[in-house]
């Protein structure tokens, strides 16, 4: 996973830096031109920095609204969970 600064210009957002619980309020804005959106409102935990919301409007008007809730980090997940078995009778193809 890369950086945010890397890939995003980052604000405050000027309606207001913290919500009504004391989270950050960021505006994302995007390096790469021709992303398919503007910008991302991303929301940010006050007392351990986790991801609570982030919600962006694409180029064709649809919103999308991501919340995270629950984050337990660290807890030793087995790395099988990452292992990709695709079905049988499935072709798969290496990249060049």
């Amino acid at each position: 996973m890369g950086k945010l600064k890397d890939d995003f210009t980052i604000k405050y957002n000027t309606s207001g830096a913290i919500d009504e619980n004391g989270n950050y309020l960021l505006l994302l804005y995007p390096r790469e031109k021709g992303a398919s959106y503007q910008y991302l409102q991303m929301t940010v935990a006050k007392n351990d920095f986790h991801i609570l919301r982030v919600s962006f409007d694409d180029i064709m008007g649809n919103s999308t609204v991501l919340k995270f809730s629950g984050i337990k980090m660290n807890t030793g997940l087995s790395s099988r969970l990452f292992q990709f078995q695709p079905p049988s009778g499935v072709s798969v193809f290496k990249m060049p």
